[in-house]
């Protein structure tokens, strides 16, 4: 499996670990930034990189403490995109 991390600024960092030919987990890293303190969470997409964009809801939110997220049931020998944003009361960061 192989992943394209996407080249937006962020509020953190991801990598991957426990890669599989159907799943994977990701990896937060928080950055440290003057908005940091506000992050409520972030947002998670994802999509077959020959797929022509990602879905306009992501496909899992989850809160700011979770550094962990599991993503299971991917076709083997097939590229994803990945696209986490954060998120506070205000909006999308």
């Amino acid at each position: 499996v192989s992943f394209a991390e996407d080249s937006l600024p962020a509020a953190c960092k991801f990598f991957f670990e426990d890669v599989t030919s159907s799943s994977v987990v990701i990896i937060l890293i928080e950055l440290s930034n003057a908005s940091s303190d506000d992050i409520k969470g972030y947002k998670l997409w994802y999509c077959k990189s020959r797929e022509e964009t990602h879905t306009k809801d992501p496909i899992c939110v989850f809160p700011k403490a979770q550094r962990r997220i599991m993503i299971s049931n991917l076709q083997p020998c097939t590229e994803y995109t990945f696209r986490i944003i954060s998120y506070t009361d205000a909006g999308d960061l």
